[in-house]
């Protein structure tokens, strides 16, 4: 966590939760736990996570109703460089919250530019629309002040909102990087019971064909790709105990340059 939780766990100590099939976990703050960074240590089990608040009062501290905030957070392959921020009509402005993800952000709001580390949040006053530029991919949410201090042109009090973005421009490597784990993973699964699935193999070649291979920086993981595909020619025990290490090696590269290339 990136601060100390409800239950005294102390912030930047990474700890493991088992859940089964179905299960939830809460983790619970009274900070902002913003930065936190939640994962599945089994990349074929795949969870959801949700952020928010249960009795937030953004930007107002005048008591009254304050407002249940919750949206279901984005994975790292789906955020972007490039998005577009509009503020809610007659609200006196929102807060724009912006998140870097594990490796620095070199981010631009308007003509400002701001240097955020590893994990690091940005809070800003957005009164017009604004475009967000940024050198790293990077998570953006618009938040509007709750009802006690939020009236609009006519008076009346309006509920706080929450609304994370979806980038303008997709990050079209990260976009592709999760299919290309799936089929990184199916493929370990099938070395582990001595078996290939050639339709597996056709489909990470097509993805090294269709753009991998004319990127300058992929050379890394387009040479580990080929090597794993070796593996396959020869079918022998000892290469399907190759091919899971280079199944792990590779979905790890993945993972890295996700991060890095947008």
């Amino acid at each position: 966590p990136s601060v100390l939780t409800v239950s005294f766990r102390p912030p930047n100590v990474p700890f493991t939760v088992t859940l089964n099939a179905g299960q939830s976990f809460q983790l619970q703050s009274f900070s902002d736990l913003s930065g936190t960074r939640v994962r599945s240590l089994d990349t074929t089990k795949p969870l959801a996570v949700f952020a928010g608040a249960r009795q937030a009062q953004v930007n107002c501290d005048l008591g009254g109703a304050d407002d249940h905030l919750y949206e279901q957070v984005y994975p790292l392959e789906l955020w972007g460089r490039d998005y577009f921020v509009v503020p809610f009509k007659d609200r006196g402005g929102d807060e724009v919250r912006i998140l870097s993800g594990p490796v620095p952000a070199q981010v631009t709001v308007g003509n400002t530019t701001y240097d955020l580390d590893p994990g690091e949040v940005l809070v800003l006053e957005v009164n017009l629309a604004r475009r967000i530029l940024s050198n790293a991919p990077i998570a953006v949410g618009q938040f509007n002040d709750s009802q006690s201090c939020n009236n609009n042109a006519n008076g009346d009090a309006k509920p706080g909102v929450t609304v994370l973005f979806g980038p303008w421009k997709p990050n079209s490597w990260c976009v592709s990087c999760a299919r290309l784990k799936r089929s990184l993973e199916q493929l370990e699964s099938e070395f582990a019971r001595q078996h290939v699935d050639q339709g597996l193999l056709v489909d990470i070649d097509r993805m090294v064909d269709d753009g991998l291979a004319h990127d300058p920086r992929m050379l890394r993981l387009v040479q580990l790709l080929e090597r794993l595909r070796e593996h396959t020619l020869t079918p022998r025990p000892e290469l399907y105990t190759d091919g899971i290490r280079d199944c792990r090696k590779a979905k790890a590269l993945v993972e890295e340059l996700a991060g890095l290339v947008g």
